[in-house]
């Protein structure tokens, strides 16, 4: 079977698609500058034997630590005061790679 690396897990990439499992996951910045801008929101949808597992989707705030761009606050609707007591980017970290164990990625936007 070949195997590919994948960040700090191998998983099998050569079996049917349906065999294996994904998260998807989307996330919301302050602005479109990465040099700058920070996650302000992310989500990831669990997809196994080709379905949504509705129950193991997730959705969280992230405290920025930078300013809300007015241009990024019109597509998302995220204001600064939603995210402010929201939790670090650490903990968003933990809970995506837990989501992410033996799972392939699917990132929408992967270069943010």
């Amino acid at each position: 079977m070949t195997r590919r690396w994948l960040g700090h897990r191998e998983q099998p990439l050569a079996r049917p698609w349906r065999e294996a499992e994904y998260v998807v996951v989307d996330v919301e910045t302050t602005g479109l500058d990465l040099k700058r801008d920070a996650i302000a929101s992310y989500g990831a949808v669990v997809i196994r034997d080709g379905r949504i597992v509705v129950s193991e989707n997730t959705y969280g705030l992230v405290s920025a630590g930078c300013e809300m761009t007015a241009a990024s606050t019109a597509v998302h609707t995220l204001r600064r005061v939603d995210i402010a007591d929201a939790p670090p980017p650490s903990h968003a970290v933990a809970v995506l790679d837990t989501l992410l164990q033996n799972r392939i990625l699917v990132a929408h936007a992967a270069w943010i």
